[in-house]
């Protein structure tokens, strides 16, 4: 019966998008917590997580920091910390809504591996958001996202390459090109 509601509730929250499933599934996943059932609030806070909940991303960071129903993993305990500390920044959580700042830490969760990270840092340069809009740069994020198994790369690439001026796409083709022979610290450090 519970695995039925939780799919119902799944299955509403992606075709409304309303921001009450996040809600109702992130305080699911706190009671399983508290009551010990690690599997089940690991399952449905990594859901939210990997959907660009904040809130989720730092539990994840928790989890793996303390070896919860997890390896315990350092580096990847930084990784979500960051995504969260980006994405609370990018959408105003705790502040005001901050691109900028909000592109330090996801690229500092870029450094550290990150699969989804990348895909914000696309959508602000593609928008222009507290940034100069640079289809290039985007393109060089999103590609990294694609890369790394990102769900949404590869929608995002495809709907860049309807507007992307052949100028913009020879500099982002050479970007990669270029980034592929480095480190992504030793591309960043380079722009």
């Amino acid at each position: 019966m519970q695995r039925m509601l939780m799919a119902l509730a799944i299955a509403l929250g992606l075709l409304t998008g309303a921001p009450a499933f996040a809600g109702d599934f992130y305080h699911l996943g706190h009671h399983a917590l508290k009551r010990g059932d690690y599997a089940r609030a690991l399952k449905m806070l990594s859901f939210l997580a990997v959907n660009d909940d904040p809130r989720a991303q730092y539990d994840m960071g928790l989890f793996y920091r303390d070896g919860i129903a997890v390896e315990q993993d350092d580096v990847e305990a930084l990784g979500w910390f960051l995504k969260a500390a980006g994405l609370a920044f990018y959408k105003g959580k705790g502040s005001a809504p901050d691109p900028e700042t909000a592109e330090n830490y996801l690229v500092r969760a870029s450094l550290q591996g990150h699969a989804t990270a990348p895909l914000v840092i696309g959508k602000i340069h593609y928008a222009g958001e507290g940034v100069p809009q640079d289809y290039a740069r985007a393109y060089f994020w999103w590609s990294l996202a694609d890369e790394r198994g990102a769900g949404g790369a590869k929608d995002n690439l495809a709907l860049l390459d309807k507007v992307i001026s052949e100028k913009e796409k020879a500099a982002a083709a050479d970007l990669v090109a270029r980034c592929r022979k480095i480190t992504l610290k030793q591309c960043l450090s380079q722009w």
